[in-house]
């Protein structure tokens, strides 16, 4: 979470059946990031300012990340799988 800008990312909560349906991508820093699918209501939004947050803020000091957080529904029964050609992600 090195250097400037407002990197920001949304997350997903999808409930199917009661269960919390979600896929979560390892990325940087072993944090994680969800695919959206359906987005309904947006339920939560989270702001991290790294001078007032974070644990380290002489590294963080300029991080500025705002996550949004959106209710979810299956548009049908779509099953994952993996493309026929993969990406380097």
């Amino acid at each position: 979470m090195h250097g400037s800008g407002n990197p920001n990312s949304g997350k997903a909560v999808i409930i199917k059946d009661e269960p919390l349906l979600v896929l979560r991508r390892s990325v940087v820093q072993g944090s994680f990031s969800y695919s959206l699918a359906a987005v309904e209501e947006l339920l939560f939004i989270n702001e991290f300012i790294g001078k007032r947050d974070s644990s380290i803020p002489e590294l963080e000091r300029d991080v500025h990340q705002i996550e949004y957080t959106f209710a979810c529904r299956m548009v049908s029964m779509y099953e994952a799988r993996s493309g026929d050609r993969s990406d380097a992600h």
